[in-house]
């Protein structure tokens, strides 16, 4: 569930991160339920959710990276994401 709500976070809040970014990048991401420990044995101590992921075609990848090279674009997210409480 911490995972899911990580991946389909919004800009501006405490889950959101570069997993957050990467997944938004390459795909539609959403959460379609949360998924209870009782439904699984045995019985894990966390909660799950079914995540979905639409993957763009090469043509919306191109327009969302805008002519960004992907490589310089993973090195500013990481670089950007090591230091969280400082402002970019």
């Amino acid at each position: 569930w911490e995972v899911g709500k990580r991946i389909v976070a919004p800009t501006r809040t405490k889950d959101y991160g570069i997993l957050s970014v990467v997944f938004q990048l390459y795909a539609d991401c959403n959460i379609h339920f949360k998924i209870p420990p009782t439904v699984f044995y045995p019985q894990p101590k966390v909660d799950s959710a079914l995540i979905g992921l639409h993957f763009l075609g090469p043509t919306q990848l191109r327009a969302r990276l805008a002519g960004v090279n992907p490589v310089n674009l993973r090195s500013v997210v990481t670089s950007t994401f090591q230091q969280r409480r400082k402002t970019v």
